[in-house]
């Protein structure tokens, strides 16, 4: 089992969820990834986890391992926010 697949397994705890927490999708697109005027490569993360907001963070980037970093920072300051009793949006989530 690699790094990010145990980080994904401790992230989300097992119990009674029946929806996905997380989507990584390998993505290629004009312009995407850090490229200009060319085709670039690379992964969007997108989810929800357990919020109990319908906040959907979203992270791409051309290496797999900086978009789960920045997606597990973005969705560990929102939960720590929802635990503080502030709503989470995009702005805070990033100064948290």
């Amino acid at each position: 089992m690699n790094s990010i697949e145990q980080e994904i397994e401790k992230l989300f705890p097992y119990g009674m969820y029946d929806k996905a927490f997380v989507n990584l999708a390998y993505f290629s697109g004009f312009e995407r990834f850090g490229t200009y005027e060319t085709w670039g490569k690379g992964w969007v993360i997108t989810g929800k986890g357990i919020l109990k907001t319908d906040l959907l963070i979203t992270s791409e980037h051309s290496s797999l391992e900086r978009a789960w970093g920045e997606w597990k920072f973005l969705y560990e300051n929102a939960l720590a926010l929802e635990a503080s009793g502030v709503e989470p949006n995009y702005i805070n989530i990033r100064k948290a």
